[in-house]
């Protein structure tokens, strides 16, 4: 498979940053998401590789457009150089299993996080070009969510080449 595996935050110090409120917390994400576009994502393309991305603004626009700071304002601080995906592979998992596993101590958080998530999934403010699937991994083990996501992206991959 010609392709280049990433994960965003592009800088991974930047999940570690404190102090700051959520309007400089998603520049810093916006700031991120140029950097790693520049940086790996459109030279990726320019070289006729797929690019897979743990991650991508999506992930922005839920955690970021809550109330007090909408989608639609979130959305309009991305970086001008961004690549959308093509295939969106959303795992969904119970918010109870979800704050266990990663021991969030906020599950409530990770539920709301989750419908955000569902709603720019459902709603489509996203790119209408993206395949969009969602596994729910609650009860699925480690092997079978890679499986799961193998299948995808290797017939995401044949989609692209053929």
């Amino acid at each position: 498979m010609n392709a280049v595996f990433t994960r965003e935050p592009y800088d991974q110090s930047i999940k570690d940053l404190k102090g700051l409120d959520q309007i400089e917390l998603s520049y810093k994400f916006a700031e991120d998401r140029y950097l790693h576009m520049r940086d790996v994502v459109i030279p990726a393309i320019e070289a006729g590789k797929h690019v897979i991305s743990d991650r991508s603004y999506l992930s922005n626009l839920a955690y970021q457009g809550d109330s007090f700071l909408s989608l639609e304002w979130v959305w309009n601080i991305q970086p001008m150089n961004l690549v959308t995906p093509d295939v969106v592979i959303f795992l969904k998992c119970d918010y109870h299993i979800a704050a266990r596993r990663s021991g969030e101590p906020d599950a409530e958080r990770l539920f709301d996080i989750q419908q955000r998530y569902e709603d720019i999934l459902r709603t489509g403010d996203n790119d209408d070009n993206v395949d969009i699937y969602t596994i729910d991994v609650s009860m699925l083990t480690i092997l079978e969510v890679f499986n799961d996501v193998y299948a995808i992206i290797e017939e995401a991959i044949k989609k692209c080449e053929q």
